[in-house]
Protein backbone atom coordinates (compact mmCIF):
# COMPACT_ATOMS: atom_id res chain seq x y z
CA UNK A 1 0.00 0.00 0.00
CA UNK A 2 1.54 3.59 -0.99
CA UNK A 3 2.06 6.00 1.31
CA UNK A 4 -1.15 7.70 0.68
CA UNK A 5 -3.83 4.88 0.74
CA UNK A 6 -2.18 4.56 3.90
CA UNK A 7 -2.49 7.99 5.11
CA UNK A 8 -6.52 7.22 4.37
CA UNK A 9 -6.56 3.54 5.80
CA UNK A 10 -5.64 4.62 8.66
CA UNK A 11 -8.09 7.49 8.84
CA UNK A 12 -11.21 4.88 7.86
CA UNK A 13 -10.71 1.32 8.22
CA UNK A 14 -13.33 0.19 6.32
CA UNK A 15 -12.56 2.12 3.46
CA UNK A 16 -15.27 4.81 3.71
CA UNK A 17 -12.77 8.10 3.29
CA UNK A 18 -11.57 5.94 0.65
CA UNK A 19 -14.97 6.28 -1.79
CA UNK A 20 -15.61 9.21 -0.25
CA UNK A 21 -12.89 11.05 -2.03
CA UNK A 22 -13.00 9.06 -5.22
CA UNK A 23 -16.23 10.54 -5.99
CA UNK A 24 -14.81 14.16 -4.64
CA UNK A 25 -12.78 13.61 -7.57
CA UNK A 26 -14.95 12.18 -9.90
CA UNK A 27 -17.04 15.24 -8.92
CA UNK A 28 -13.90 17.88 -9.80
CA UNK A 29 -13.17 16.13 -12.99
CA UNK A 30 -16.41 16.14 -14.05
CA UNK A 31 -16.63 20.07 -13.24
CA UNK A 32 -12.91 21.00 -14.77
CA UNK A 33 -14.19 19.13 -17.71
CA UNK A 34 -17.54 21.44 -17.94
CA UNK A 35 -15.65 24.66 -17.16
CA UNK A 36 -12.39 24.13 -19.09
CA UNK A 37 -12.60 20.84 -21.26
CA UNK A 38 -15.84 21.73 -23.21
CA UNK A 39 -14.60 25.55 -24.11
CA UNK A 40 -11.46 23.89 -25.57
CA UNK A 41 -12.73 21.32 -27.77
CA UNK A 42 -14.71 24.21 -29.03
CA UNK A 43 -11.57 26.12 -29.86
CA UNK A 44 -10.29 22.97 -31.31
CA UNK A 45 -12.89 22.65 -33.81
CA UNK A 46 -13.91 19.75 -35.94
CA UNK A 47 -11.01 16.85 -36.98
CA UNK A 48 -8.11 15.59 -36.02
CA UNK A 49 -7.96 18.26 -33.87
CA UNK A 50 -10.50 18.06 -31.67
CA UNK A 51 -10.00 14.35 -31.21
CA UNK A 52 -6.40 15.24 -30.00
CA UNK A 53 -7.56 17.80 -27.58
CA UNK A 54 -10.47 15.02 -26.59
CA UNK A 55 -7.71 12.92 -25.65
CA UNK A 56 -5.65 15.27 -23.57
CA UNK A 57 -9.04 16.07 -21.47
CA UNK A 58 -8.92 12.77 -21.12
CA UNK A 59 -5.73 12.33 -19.55
CA UNK A 60 -6.17 15.49 -17.52
CA UNK A 61 -9.74 13.77 -15.92
CA UNK A 62 -7.56 10.44 -15.28
CA UNK A 63 -4.79 12.27 -13.77
CA UNK A 64 -7.52 13.87 -11.26
CA UNK A 65 -9.37 10.42 -10.61
CA UNK A 66 -5.76 9.17 -9.86
CA UNK A 67 -3.59 11.95 -8.31
CA UNK A 68 -3.99 9.90 -4.63
CA UNK A 69 -3.21 6.81 -5.95
CA UNK A 70 -0.25 7.45 -7.85
CA UNK A 71 0.73 11.45 -7.06
CA UNK A 72 3.58 11.51 -8.55
CA UNK A 73 2.82 10.21 -12.55
CA UNK A 74 -1.03 11.74 -12.32
CA UNK A 75 0.79 15.35 -11.87
CA UNK A 76 2.87 14.47 -14.65
CA UNK A 77 0.70 13.42 -17.29
CA UNK A 78 -1.77 16.20 -16.13
CA UNK A 79 0.89 18.81 -16.41
CA UNK A 80 2.02 17.88 -19.59
CA UNK A 81 -1.17 17.72 -20.84
CA UNK A 82 -2.14 21.12 -19.68
CA UNK A 83 1.55 22.68 -21.42
CA UNK A 84 0.40 20.61 -24.89
CA UNK A 85 -3.66 22.14 -25.04
CA UNK A 86 -2.49 25.77 -23.62
CA UNK A 87 0.55 25.70 -26.13
CA UNK A 88 -2.04 24.70 -29.02
CA UNK A 89 -4.08 28.03 -28.06
CA UNK A 90 -7.08 25.72 -26.99
CA UNK A 91 -7.15 27.72 -23.33
CA UNK A 92 -5.27 29.27 -21.16
CA UNK A 93 -6.09 27.78 -17.60
CA UNK A 94 -5.63 24.15 -17.86
CA UNK A 95 -3.17 24.45 -15.02
CA UNK A 96 -5.54 24.59 -12.76
CA UNK A 97 -6.01 20.85 -13.02
CA UNK A 98 -1.85 20.49 -12.79
CA UNK A 99 -2.31 21.97 -9.03
CA UNK A 100 -4.84 19.99 -8.13
CA UNK A 101 -2.52 17.05 -9.26
CA UNK A 102 0.55 18.89 -7.51
CA UNK A 103 -0.56 19.22 -3.56
CA UNK A 104 -1.27 15.21 -2.89
CA UNK A 105 2.87 14.84 -4.61
CA UNK A 106 3.73 17.82 -2.23
CA UNK A 107 1.72 16.07 0.68
CA UNK A 108 2.90 12.62 0.62
CA UNK A 109 6.52 13.57 -0.70
CA UNK A 110 9.43 12.49 1.78
CA UNK A 111 10.81 15.47 3.45
CA UNK A 112 14.39 13.64 1.90
CA UNK A 113 12.68 14.06 -2.16
CA UNK A 114 11.07 17.31 -1.05
CA UNK A 115 13.94 19.27 -2.60
CA UNK A 116 14.82 17.99 -6.39
CA UNK A 117 10.69 18.10 -6.63
CA UNK A 118 10.32 22.07 -5.64
CA UNK A 119 13.66 22.33 -8.19
CA UNK A 120 11.85 20.23 -10.69
CA UNK A 121 8.36 22.39 -9.75
CA UNK A 122 10.58 25.33 -10.84
CA UNK A 123 12.22 24.11 -14.09
CA UNK A 124 8.38 22.79 -15.14
CA UNK A 125 7.03 26.70 -13.81
CA UNK A 126 9.92 28.26 -16.62
CA UNK A 127 8.88 25.58 -19.42
CA UNK A 128 5.14 26.05 -19.19
CA UNK A 129 5.51 29.41 -19.05
CA UNK A 130 7.60 29.51 -22.05
CA UNK A 131 5.18 27.91 -24.16
CA UNK A 132 2.43 29.99 -23.51
CA UNK A 133 4.17 32.66 -24.44
CA UNK A 134 5.07 31.34 -27.29
CA UNK A 135 1.96 30.26 -29.01
CA UNK A 136 -0.35 33.55 -28.29
CA UNK A 137 0.49 36.87 -30.70
CA UNK A 138 3.03 39.09 -30.26
CA UNK A 139 1.88 42.20 -27.46
CA UNK A 140 -0.57 40.01 -25.72
CA UNK A 141 -0.65 40.13 -22.13
CA UNK A 142 -2.55 37.02 -21.81
CA UNK A 143 1.28 35.17 -21.67
CA UNK A 144 2.10 36.99 -18.71
CA UNK A 145 -1.04 36.56 -17.11
CA UNK A 146 -1.33 33.15 -17.59
CA UNK A 147 2.64 32.81 -16.72
CA UNK A 148 1.94 34.39 -13.45
CA UNK A 149 -1.61 32.66 -12.52
CA UNK A 150 -0.11 29.19 -13.52
CA UNK A 151 2.97 29.80 -11.23
CA UNK A 152 0.80 31.00 -8.60
CA UNK A 153 -1.10 28.30 -8.93
CA UNK A 154 2.10 25.67 -8.65
CA UNK A 155 3.38 27.79 -5.85
CA UNK A 156 0.50 27.50 -3.65
CA UNK A 157 -0.23 23.96 -4.22
CA UNK A 158 3.22 22.88 -3.41
CA UNK A 159 3.31 25.13 -0.69
CA UNK A 160 -0.04 24.44 1.18
CA UNK A 161 0.68 20.16 0.63
CA UNK A 162 4.25 20.71 2.11
CA UNK A 163 2.80 23.17 5.42
CA UNK A 164 0.24 19.86 5.88
CA UNK A 165 2.61 16.93 5.61
CA UNK A 166 5.21 19.23 7.74
CA UNK A 167 2.27 19.47 10.13
CA UNK A 168 1.23 15.95 10.16
CA UNK A 169 5.20 15.09 10.63
CA UNK A 170 5.64 17.21 13.83
CA UNK A 171 2.00 15.76 15.10
CA UNK A 172 3.62 12.25 14.72
CA UNK A 173 7.05 13.29 16.18
CA UNK A 174 4.55 14.65 19.25
CA UNK A 175 2.67 11.93 19.43
CA UNK A 176 5.91 9.69 19.25
CA UNK A 177 8.00 11.62 22.45
CA UNK A 178 4.49 11.53 24.52
CA UNK A 179 4.47 7.84 24.09
CA UNK A 180 7.71 7.73 25.01
CA UNK A 181 7.92 9.89 28.18
CA UNK A 182 4.58 7.85 29.20
CA UNK A 183 6.39 4.25 28.27
CA UNK A 184 9.41 5.98 30.67
CA UNK A 185 7.04 7.09 33.66
CA UNK A 186 5.04 3.93 33.64
CA UNK A 187 8.32 1.97 34.04
CA UNK A 188 9.90 3.90 36.54
CA UNK A 189 6.72 3.75 38.40
CA UNK A 190 6.61 -0.01 38.20
CA UNK A 191 10.05 0.23 39.30
CA UNK A 192 9.32 2.31 42.40
CA UNK A 193 5.96 -0.08 42.91
CA UNK A 194 8.29 -2.98 43.08
CA UNK A 195 10.95 -2.22 45.09
CA UNK A 196 9.04 -0.53 47.39
CA UNK A 197 7.28 -4.11 47.57
CA UNK A 198 10.20 -6.04 47.83
CA UNK A 199 12.87 -3.81 49.58
CA UNK A 200 10.47 -3.78 52.55
CA UNK A 201 9.55 -6.80 52.70
CA UNK A 202 13.31 -8.14 52.32
CA UNK A 203 14.49 -5.81 55.31
CA UNK A 204 12.18 -7.23 57.11
CA UNK A 205 12.26 -10.87 56.50
CA UNK A 206 16.29 -10.51 57.01
CA UNK A 207 15.93 -8.89 60.28
CA UNK A 208 13.20 -11.60 61.75
CA UNK A 209 15.12 -14.56 60.46
CA UNK A 210 18.30 -13.17 62.31
CA UNK A 211 16.36 -12.74 65.56
CA UNK A 212 15.01 -16.59 64.38
CA UNK A 213 18.58 -18.20 63.90
CA UNK A 214 19.53 -16.65 67.47
CA UNK A 215 15.90 -17.71 69.39
CA UNK A 216 16.87 -21.53 67.98
CA UNK A 217 17.35 -22.58 71.23
CA UNK A 218 13.71 -21.06 72.45
CA UNK A 219 10.97 -23.16 70.90
CA UNK A 220 8.39 -20.28 71.06
CA UNK A 221 10.39 -17.52 70.40
CA UNK A 222 11.46 -19.11 67.07
CA UNK A 223 7.82 -20.16 66.15
CA UNK A 224 7.02 -16.12 66.84
CA UNK A 225 9.74 -15.26 64.40
CA UNK A 226 8.71 -17.50 61.67
CA UNK A 227 4.83 -16.76 62.15
CA UNK A 228 6.07 -12.69 61.19
CA UNK A 229 7.81 -14.07 58.70
CA UNK A 230 5.20 -15.77 56.95
CA UNK A 231 2.70 -13.23 57.75
CA UNK A 232 5.19 -10.39 56.01
CA UNK A 233 6.16 -12.63 53.41
CA UNK A 234 2.16 -13.02 52.20
CA UNK A 235 1.18 -9.66 52.39
CA UNK A 236 3.84 -8.62 50.09
CA UNK A 237 3.19 -11.52 47.83
CA UNK A 238 -0.35 -10.64 47.75
CA UNK A 239 0.53 -7.11 47.08
CA UNK A 240 2.74 -7.97 44.24
CA UNK A 241 0.54 -10.04 42.79
CA UNK A 242 -1.83 -7.56 42.45
CA UNK A 243 0.51 -5.17 41.21
CA UNK A 244 0.82 -7.48 38.16
CA UNK A 245 -2.47 -8.00 37.88
CA UNK A 246 -2.83 -3.81 37.73
CA UNK A 247 -0.46 -4.12 34.65
CA UNK A 248 -2.46 -7.17 32.94
CA UNK A 249 -5.61 -5.84 33.53
CA UNK A 250 -8.16 -4.29 30.89
CA UNK A 251 -10.01 -2.19 33.48
CA UNK A 252 -13.08 -4.69 33.41
CA UNK A 253 -11.65 -5.97 36.59
CA UNK A 254 -13.34 -4.75 39.98
CA UNK A 255 -10.37 -2.22 41.43
CA UNK A 256 -9.38 -2.48 45.48
CA UNK A 257 -7.82 0.92 46.76
CA UNK A 258 -4.28 0.80 47.28
CA UNK A 259 -3.39 1.13 50.81
CA UNK A 260 -2.85 5.07 52.40
CA UNK A 261 -3.45 6.27 55.87
CA UNK A 262 -5.07 3.11 57.43
CA UNK A 263 -1.76 1.14 56.61
CA UNK A 264 0.40 3.23 58.37
CA UNK A 265 -0.07 0.95 61.61
CA UNK A 266 0.57 -2.38 59.81
CA UNK A 267 3.92 -0.93 58.46
CA UNK A 268 5.22 0.62 61.90
CA UNK A 269 3.90 -2.98 63.71
CA UNK A 270 6.22 -5.26 60.82
CA UNK A 271 9.37 -2.38 61.68
CA UNK A 272 7.98 -3.23 65.51
CA UNK A 273 8.70 -7.23 64.43
CA UNK A 274 12.04 -6.74 63.23
CA UNK A 275 13.39 -5.50 66.64
CA UNK A 276 12.80 -1.68 66.19
CA UNK A 277 10.94 0.41 68.93
CA UNK A 278 8.66 2.29 66.87
CA UNK A 279 5.89 4.92 67.71
CA UNK A 280 3.35 6.61 65.65
CA UNK A 281 1.79 9.69 65.69
CA UNK A 282 -0.98 10.75 62.94
CA UNK A 283 -2.87 14.01 63.12
CA UNK A 284 -5.47 14.79 60.81
CA UNK A 285 -5.89 11.87 59.05
CA UNK A 286 -9.56 12.71 57.33
CA UNK A 287 -7.98 15.83 55.40
CA UNK A 288 -5.44 13.86 53.02
CA UNK A 289 -7.02 13.03 49.64
CA UNK A 290 -6.72 9.75 48.70
CA UNK A 291 -4.14 10.10 46.06
CA UNK A 292 -1.98 11.72 48.68
CA UNK A 293 -2.43 9.12 51.05
CA UNK A 294 -0.89 6.46 49.01
CA UNK A 295 2.21 8.46 48.34
CA UNK A 296 2.47 9.02 52.47
CA UNK A 297 1.59 5.54 52.95
CA UNK A 298 4.89 4.74 50.66
CA UNK A 299 7.20 6.93 51.78
CA UNK A 300 6.48 5.83 55.98
CA UNK A 301 7.25 2.15 54.15
CA UNK A 302 10.42 3.07 52.37
CA UNK A 303 11.53 5.37 55.56
CA UNK A 304 11.08 1.99 57.90
CA UNK A 305 12.90 0.18 55.32
CA UNK A 306 15.93 2.22 55.58
CA UNK A 307 15.68 2.32 59.47
CA UNK A 308 15.16 -1.00 59.01
CA UNK A 309 18.08 -1.84 57.07
CA UNK A 310 20.28 0.96 58.05
CA UNK A 311 19.69 1.17 61.85
CA UNK A 312 18.97 -2.06 63.56
CA UNK A 313 17.49 -2.55 66.66
CA UNK A 314 17.11 1.89 67.05
CA UNK A 315 14.25 3.62 68.01
CA UNK A 316 12.03 5.10 65.19
CA UNK A 317 9.33 7.57 65.78
CA UNK A 318 7.25 8.34 62.86
CA UNK A 319 4.67 11.80 62.92
CA UNK A 320 2.58 12.29 60.16
CA UNK A 321 0.36 15.69 61.00
CA UNK A 322 -2.36 16.90 57.77
CA UNK A 323 -4.14 20.52 57.47
CA UNK A 324 -6.30 21.78 54.96
CA UNK A 325 -3.97 22.20 52.27
CA UNK A 326 -1.01 19.74 53.07
CA UNK A 327 0.55 16.79 54.91
CA UNK A 328 3.92 16.38 56.57
CA UNK A 329 5.77 13.17 56.92
CA UNK A 330 8.45 12.73 59.09
CA UNK A 331 10.15 9.44 60.20
CA UNK A 332 13.70 9.82 62.70
CA UNK A 333 15.54 7.25 64.63
CA UNK A 334 18.31 7.20 66.80
CA UNK A 335 21.02 5.05 64.82
CA UNK A 336 21.93 1.49 65.55
CA UNK A 337 21.63 -0.10 68.46
CA UNK A 338 24.97 -0.80 70.20
CA UNK A 339 26.39 -4.29 68.82
CA UNK A 340 24.41 -4.04 65.53
CA UNK A 341 25.96 -3.41 62.33
CA UNK A 342 24.00 -1.58 59.21
CA UNK A 343 23.16 -3.29 55.92
CA UNK A 344 24.85 -1.27 53.28
CA UNK A 345 22.08 0.71 50.47
CA UNK A 346 21.81 1.53 46.96
CA UNK A 347 20.38 4.77 47.41
CA UNK A 348 17.37 4.12 45.36
CA UNK A 349 14.75 4.52 47.77
CA UNK A 350 15.64 7.79 48.98
CA UNK A 351 15.60 8.63 44.64
CA UNK A 352 12.09 6.80 44.74
CA UNK A 353 11.04 8.90 47.79
CA UNK A 354 12.40 12.20 45.52
CA UNK A 355 10.07 11.14 42.81
CA UNK A 356 6.66 10.56 44.57
CA UNK A 357 7.47 13.48 46.50
CA UNK A 358 8.20 15.75 43.17
CA UNK A 359 4.96 14.52 41.93
CA UNK A 360 2.90 16.61 44.71
CA UNK A 361 5.14 19.46 44.01
CA UNK A 362 6.37 18.92 47.33
CA UNK A 363 9.82 19.16 49.73
CA UNK A 364 11.70 16.17 50.82
CA UNK A 365 14.70 16.59 53.28
CA UNK A 366 16.77 13.58 54.47
CA UNK A 367 20.06 13.20 56.22
CA UNK A 368 21.93 12.43 59.42
CA UNK A 369 20.91 14.13 62.89
CA UNK A 370 22.84 16.54 64.67
CA UNK A 371 22.44 14.33 67.92
CA UNK A 372 22.82 11.13 65.82
CA UNK A 373 20.48 8.78 63.81
CA UNK A 374 18.82 10.00 60.63
CA UNK A 375 15.50 12.54 59.61
CA UNK A 376 12.87 11.81 56.99
CA UNK A 377 10.52 14.80 56.35
CA UNK A 378 8.29 15.56 53.63
CA UNK A 379 5.74 18.03 52.82
CA UNK A 380 2.91 17.12 50.27
CA UNK A 381 0.48 19.71 49.24
CA UNK A 382 -2.87 19.05 48.12
CA UNK A 383 -3.00 21.55 45.33
CA UNK A 384 -0.59 20.23 42.98
CA UNK A 385 -1.58 18.14 40.02
CA UNK A 386 -0.44 14.36 40.25
CA UNK A 387 -1.77 11.02 38.65
CA UNK A 388 -4.40 9.55 40.65
CA UNK A 389 -4.20 6.95 42.75
CA UNK A 390 -3.36 3.33 41.88
CA UNK A 391 -5.92 0.76 42.05
CA UNK A 392 -5.04 -3.07 42.19
CA UNK A 393 -7.48 -5.55 40.94
CA UNK A 394 -9.77 -7.03 43.61
CA UNK A 395 -9.03 -10.76 44.38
Amino acid sequence: MDAPERHWAALDPRGGATRRRLAADAVLALAHAGVFGWPALLRAGAGPEQWAAAALLGVVAAGILLRWRWPAAAFGAVLAASVVLTAAGWGTDHLTAAAWTLYPLALTARSGTARPHHALFLVIAVLFAASVGGSLPPGSVEPVRTAVVGTALLGTAWLLGRSVHERGRQEERALAAAAQTARTRERLRLAREVHDVVSHTLGAVGMRAGVARYAAEDPDALRAALADIETTTRAASDELRGLLRGLRADGSAPLEPEPGMDGLADLVETARSTGLTCRLTVEGADAVPPNTAVSVHRLVREALTNAVRHAPGTTCAVTVTADAAAVAVEVTDTGPAPGRSPSPGSGTGLAGMRERVAAHGGTLEAGPRPGGGYRVHARLPYGARTDPPRRRPSR
